[in-house]
């Protein structure tokens, strides 16, 4: 039996995740062919295997303006290893989901990742706020800006 080889499993995931009936990108009224295959193929290779790079990638790339977020994974990774390039889009999507926020704000986001990764346990929101003294709908919106690496 032939097993699929990690690379055609991203191919199928970028295939999939940005075919043009996919929920997350119907509402956008993207053109039906978007990235197109040639962008795919090139998604494909700068993954290099890393089924995470290609999954943190697509998630990057829905929670904000598709062709944006494309373009910033598109330019920050074409230089790099596939490890490299992991971290290279974990930074990108940390730099472009906060990019607006004062360094007092930058200062509730790194109490929040910090605290996320002390526990070493899922908190929820609710737990987060009461943790750090910081109102729900604070923790909410940092939250749903970490949504794509989380």
């Amino acid at each position: 039996h032939s097993f699929p080889t990690r690379r055609s499993s991203d191919l199928l995931l970028f295939q999939k995740r940005f075919a043009s009936n996919s929920e997350d990108f119907v509402r956008r009224h993207l053109p039906l062919d978007w990235p197109g295959t040639e962008v795919i193929q090139q998604l494909v290779t700068l993954s290099g295997g890393l089924f995470i790079w290609a999954s943190t990638t697509i998630r990057f790339i829905e929670y904000g303006i598709p062709s944006e977020r494309l373009e910033k994974v598109l330019s920050a990774s074409a230089r790099s290893a596939s490890h490299a390039r992991l971290d290279d889009l974990y930074r990108v999507a940390l730099t472009h989901s906060f990019d607006s926020y004062d360094e007092s704000e930058c200062k509730i986001v790194h109490s929040i990742l910090g605290a996320i990764l002390v526990a070493r346990e899922r908190l929820v929101d609710e737990q987060l706020s009461q943790l750090l003294g910081l109102a729900p709908e604070i923790v909410r919106n940092v939250i749903s800006r970490l949504q794509p690496l989380l």
